[in-house]
């Protein structure tokens, strides 16, 4: 019922445009649905997607994680800064808007199975005050309450090449409360050194009008810094509307750094933009929502609906390829509680979208219960136009995402350049799906060849790469499993819709099986015996 709604809505879009030529706001104009019904919504994979799991839950054993017990994980950020990749993301013991919430700061080299993590924003004890907000309501602090986080960006690179981190404290009476500019305590700033170092913490952006005086705040303002260097890159960052949009919900419509206003009685959530040119700039919110500046972001068209975008409130990301096209990914579906398929779309002139294509699929069973725990790939974001650096030219994009809110996730997704994508012995038009119990290597050396360990007891390791449609094909592969092996290993030929035409299954009882229809045992295998396997499909 979901699907065929949807697809309505897609028709009524198709069907009411009026010269589309003339559009200047973005729409999707393929003829490409998901199905959500299932996690890949049946949309093709983009060739060559590579999706990390950079840290992953777990409250019993933190060590296996970021060295946190916090089993809430959610609002990455990326930036490449100094050779290296940064990412922040919040994190809460159980639930959102929970007290003791704090940031966290990994950081990598470009191996996201090896990340470093520290804390970055740490927990926030309100002190024993009393406050008056800006809709005259008193709260009472008895200096025993904690704030959490809630940031929509977390970076800001300077035109002096100072890089800024941000993250922002709000608490909230009931967890369901948002901590929207009448509970939020105010936007706090740090530096990362290029040596990967962080400077003290500093308040950027205080909420005043929510009752928190520069005498109830637990850090000093950033003008109070003695580094004069680090001041100016936050009077920089104070004066970029594009940037201090993205603090429109925390910050509210009274802060006179917010230029597009909320809707009388709504929100638009979680901006983020593109340039088409230096004068034409695309805004993105949640919900569908779009606006256009024609003069560098210093005024915008209203903040329309554009019902051709499908999504509901899981983000969307939009930026300028290295290439010069444009690309938009998001969750294509109006379904909140179940965010799937992540899927990107990509245009020539940043208007008209089409070729809608699989960026991440694979939904795992969530571990761990929550208050707003929503399903899925969600609340992503790239490298922000304006913290690019030369990296940002290598033809990839690089997006960092939540699923179930609970683990952190990096994908490296390519260019599609025209090459010749069947080549298997490059690994690079390979897509891979890596959780990060698993391990794997590769070895080129007489041909492609693939080492997998897989130690994840409820996700698994995936690795895929597309083939020539046809009705008819071959393909050959040796195959050895580990003498230790105790997970089953399935090799599979797709059909475009991403559903297995033909599987073989290695079992962890040592039995061969082929399904078609159903699984027929062929034979036992001995492990640590390498086969030579021949698959010919006739469709």
């Amino acid at each position: 019922m979901l699907h065929l709604r949807t697809k309505k809505i897609w028709a009524e879009a198709q069907n009411n445009k009026t010269n589309n030529d003339a559009r200047t706001l973005p729409c999707y104009t393929g003829g490409v649905h998901p199905n959500c019904d299932y996690t890949h919504g049946e949309i093709m994979p983009l060739p060559g997607v590579k999706n990390i799991q950079i840290v992953r839950a777990n409250r019993t054993y933190p060590e296996l994680a970021d060295g946190t017990k916090t089993t809430y994980k959610h609002g990455p950020d990326i930036v490449h800064f100094a050779g290296r990749f940064y990412i922040q993301y919040l994190v809460s013991p159980r639930d959102e808007h929970e007290q003791g919430g704090f940031s966290v700061l990994a950081s990598s080299d470009g191996n996201f199975s090896l990340c470093e993590f520290r804390v970055s924003f740490p927990p926030y004890r309100i002190p024993k005050c009393e406050i008056t907000d800006y809709k005259g309501l008193t709260h009472s602090f008895n200096g025993e309450t904690y704030g959490f986080m809630h940031q929509r960006m977390s970076f800001y690179k300077s035109s002096e090449g100072r890089m800024l981190l941000l993250g922002f404290y709000g608490w909230s009476p009931e967890k369901w409360m948002t901590n929207w500019d009448n509970y939020g305590i105010g936007r706090a700033v740090r530096e990362i050194y290029p040596d990967g170092e962080m400077s003290p913490i500093y308040f950027i952006k205080p909420n005043y009008q929510a009752g928190w005086s520069k005498e109830l705040l637990n850090y000093p303002l950033y003008s109070e810094s003695e580094d004069k260097d680090f001041v100016r890159a936050c009077d920089e960052l104070l004066a970029n509307r594009l940037y201090t949009q993205q603090w429109a919900e925390e910050n509210g419509d009274g802060d006179d750094t917010i230029t597009i206003k909320h809707p009388k009685g709504g929100t638009n959530q979680a901006f983020c933009w593109y340039s088409i040119d230096k004068d034409n700039i695309i805004g993105l919110w949640k919900h569908s929502k779009v606006a256009r500046s024609f003069n560098g972001g210093k005024t915008w068209t209203e903040v329309k609906t554009e019902p051709s975008l499908v999504m509901s409130g899981q983000k969307i990301w939009g930026q300028r390829l290295s290439d010069g096209r444009f690309a938009l990914i998001y969750d294509p579906t109006l379904e909140s509680t179940h965010r799937w398929p992540l899927c990107m779309v990509t245009s020539n002139d940043g208007i008209h979208f089409d070729n809608m294509r699989l960026i991440h699929g694979e939904v795992p069973m969530k571990r761990y219960g929550g208050f707003w725990k929503d399903f899925g790939p969600q609340y992503m974001r790239g490298i922000t136009e304006g913290n690019e650096d030369e990296l940002c030219k290598d033809n990839n994009t690089y997006l960092v995402y939540s699923v179930n809110k609970e683990d952190i996730w990096v994908s490296k997704i390519p260019l599609l350049t025209g090459k010749d994508i069947f080549d298997m012995s490059d690994f690079e038009t390979w897509n891979i799906y890596k959780p990060s119990y698993t391990e794997f290597k590769t070895f080129t050396s007489g041909g492609f060849k693939l080492s997998v360990r897989d130690k994840d007891p409820v996700d698994h390791f995936v690795c895929l790469h597309a083939l020539n449609i046809g009705s008819k094909g071959s393909v050959s592969f040796n195959f050895s499993a580990d003498p230790t092996s105790e997970k089953p290993v399935y090799i599979e030929l797709l059909d475009s819709k991403d559903h297995p035409a033909v599987r073989l299954s290695f079992t962890e009882n040592d039995r061969l099986l082929y399904r078609a229809t159903a699984d027929i045992e062929l034979q036992k295998y001995e492990k640590g015996k390498e086969y030579e396997i021949t698959l010919r499909p006739d469709c």
